[in-house]
């Protein structure tokens, strides 16, 4: 799937990914690659419905490999606050989706320095 998306074949990923969902799969990695493929096609409501899924997950996930980086959830609440503060020009909603981050996950610097 990483192949795919950092070759820019974004539909090929996204058809991979439907197909893995109609056999049962269901992760936070599937949710992070399909809003990474809809944010680069410039399809920013639904990168935002793949990483409001990520973000409001309950459950604890690796990184998912991408490129030289392992995104994690913070990463994506990160994706998703520029997207509201930006492509989708709602800063109110970049804020509460970082404050309702910090609320559960207190110690992360990185959300906090998201906040600052």
């Amino acid at each position: 799937m990483e192949k795919l998306l950092l070759v820019g074949r974004h539909s090929d990923a996204l058809d991979h990914l439907a197909r893995l969902r109609e056999s049962g799969a269901d992760d936070a990695a599937l949710d992070i690659w399909e809003g990474l493929c809809h944010e680069t096609e410039s399809e920013y409501r639904k990168a935002e419905q793949s990483y409001l899924r990520v973000a409001h997950s309950e459950e604890d996930f690796p990184p998912v490999p991408y490129g030289e980086r392992n995104l994690t959830r913070f990463d994506i609440i990160g994706r998703l606050t520029g997207l509201y503060m930006g492509e989708l020009s709602d800063k109110s909603l970049a804020f509460g989706i970082v404050n309702e981050a910090i609320d559960r996950y207190p110690e992360s610097t990185e959300l906090l320095t998201l906040r600052a």
